[in-house]
């Protein structure tokens, strides 16, 4: 099956009542997995992985306008659940969108302190993430804009509490 062509898969995000997609296609479905990650929705994108989406990968599932795999997704939104969820699904850490931010650089240009304390601290407990795919998040952003660090980006934006969560 090609990517973004899941024939007897379908998903719908549903957030306060509302359907957020819900059409049938190439690329709906990776559409709407993405759409979950955004809106949190952690037990949609597990029941779509489970029922054989993607063929079980995270990681082939990305955002169209973006490239962003969906760790990246998530950790621009902020939802730790769904980045522990993707972790402990295969989900590559160190995984990088179009422009070269990881999910860390996200998090950190976001201001989401709660998923860079996740990323860092609890990730290597609860999800096998070792010490070198760690060292990788905190990299420069690999692309030809501006090659910050998860730290001068969280410092740009003025977000205190990721600068801490950063240094902590």
């Amino acid at each position: 099956t090609a990517r973004g062509t899941y024939s007897s898969i379908s998903l719908t995000s549903t957030v306060l009542g509302l359907t957020l997609l819900s059409c049938a296609g190439p690329t709906s479905d990776d559409a709407a997995v993405v759409n979950s990650v955004i809106f949190g929705n952690d037990k949609a994108l597990q029941a779509f992985i489970d029922a054989g989406g993607a063929n079980g990968d995270v990681n082939k599932i990305r955002q169209v306008k973006t490239g962003a795999p969906l760790l990246v997704v998530a950790a621009g939104a902020g939802h730790t659940s769904v980045i522990e969820y993707l972790l402990t699904a295969g989900a590559k850490i160190d995984a990088r969108d179009n422009d070269g931010a990881t999910s860390l650089y996200k998090a950190a240009e976001k201001g989401h302190d709660n998923v860079i304390e996740f990323l860092l601290n609890e990730a290597p407990l609860t999800c096998g993430v070792d010490e070198a795919q760690i060292e990788t998040l905190m990299r420069y952003r690999e692309d030809k804009y501006d090659g910050y660090t998860p730290l001068l980006i969280a410092a740009k934006r003025g977000h205190l509490n990721a600068m801490e969560s950063l240094i902590a």
